[in-house]
């Protein structure tokens, strides 16, 4: 076995037992509450609040408002381009099969299937992305909107919905994703860094 299976092997083996340990935990009131939590960093809630933000910013004729918005719908939009190109490279099957059948398998994406597609977590594409383009312009939320972001990704694990690793991928995608949003607002034009 070549060095870079072993370290996938090793980080799976890692992430099956913090699965395992945790599982008893998932559906006690405090993780269904971070659950609910979670699930706010799907897709149609985040460009709900893109939305929402955007209509905010022309209410108020705030233009340095209105460009974060477009920030965050083009990083939130690559970011979960990048995840679906993962998920079909990658086969994966997520903490709750394993939980409930003891079952366990990762390899060369063939499957489409949600129990199959684990990795990487497009919650944490998307709130990470969301959090870094809020951030970049507004650096006086970067804590909450990191925080924020980073519980999401703690839900998805403590409700067994994906492995460790599926988070921190995630947000390597979403880091990169708003990194593509900033250099493509700069190529047409944009400050690359927009004041009011």
């Amino acid at each position: 076995m070549g060095k870079k299976r072993k370290a996938i092997k090793q980080v799976e083996q890692a992430d099956v037992e913090v699965s395992r340990s945790i599982a008893d935990w998932k559906d006690s009131g405090a993780v269904r509450a971070l659950g609910w939590f979670g699930k706010l960093t799907d897709q149609p809630p985040l460009y709900a609040f893109i939305g929402g933000v955007a209509a905010a910013a022309l209410v108020r004729r705030d233009g340095r408002l209105l460009r974060t918005a477009g920030r965050m719908l083009v990083a939130h939009w690559v970011g979960i381009r990048g995840k679906d190109a993962v998920k079909k490279a990658v086969d994966r099957t997520r903490p709750q099969m394993l939980i409930d059948e003891g079952r366990y398998e990762s390899g060369k994406g063939q499957r489409d299937e949600k129990p199959f597609n684990s990795f990487p977590s497009g919650h944490t594409v998307g709130a990470v992305a969301v959090a870094r383009a809020l951030a970049r312009d507004y650096p006086e939320y970067t804590v909450p909107a990191y925080g924020l972001a980073g519980l999401a990704a703690v839900a998805r694990i403590a409700k067994c919905d994906h492995f460790v690793s599926d988070t921190a991928a995630g947000a390597l995608i979403g880091i990169a994703s708003e990194a593509v949003s900033v250099y493509r607002a700069g190529r047409q034009g944009f400050p690359s860094y927009s004041k009011r």
